[in-house]
């Protein structure tokens, strides 16, 4: 009784499934395909990210962004300072810091 409940649904299941299903034969080649079809395009992207590596090895130290950026960073801090000085802003804040302290004084010792 049980074979011929599992006979029943077997065919029922082959029947269902389709003659394209059940053929493995004609499906392991199309699935190797898509499989060399995926190593082609890994080899493809690894090519390109090893020319990218070789350019940027190629490249001289002073171009690099890791030379570049503390180096526009100090420029400007420099040039800051500079264009400061010479208008006179930083004498112009010592004034005010005195001016600030006698007023502090004054307040106390009154």
């Amino acid at each position: 009784m049980a074979w011929l409940l599992w006979a029943s649904l077997s065919i029922l299941l082959f029947r269902t499934m389709g003659e394209s299903d059940l053929d493995f034969a004609a499906l392991k080649p199309r699935l190797e395909i898509e499989q060399l079809m995926a190593d082609i395009a890994k080899a493809k992207a690894a090519a390109v990210k090893s020319a990218l590596e070789a350019d940027e090895l190629r490249k001289p130290w002073y171009v690099k962004p890791a030379i570049l950026q503390p180096l526009a960073a100090i420029s400007v801090a420099v040039v800051a300072a500079i264009v400061g000085y010479s208008n006179g802003w930083f004498q112009t804040k010592l004034e005010s810091f005195k001016i600030e302290q006698t007023k502090l004084l004054w307040r106390w010792l009154s």
